[in-house]
């Protein structure tokens, strides 16, 4: 996923509690998370220091697409 893609769906992110799922072309699951604030969290990938770790690059470049669903709290 690139910043221009992620940058599209920004403002309909939440900034609720919940769970997020990066996924690639063909549905498969790549990484699971939880988050306290969404919009927070998932803004985190694709900000100046996602370049800290390689781990983070590969999975924003293999991402396609990101799912969330808001929960009551993060526990």
């Amino acid at each position: 996923m690139k910043t221009e893609d992620f940058k599209k769906i920004f403002e309909s992110i939440p900034k609720e509690p919940g769970v997020y799922k990066f996924l690639d072309e063909k549905d498969t699951i790549l990484y699971v998370g939880k988050a306290k604030n969404l919009r927070n969290r998932l803004s985190s990938y694709f900000g100046d220091k996602k370049q800290d770790r390689y781990k983070t690059i590969a999975l924003v470049r293999n991402a396609s697409r990101i799912e969330y669903t808001v929960v009551d709290t993060r526990t």
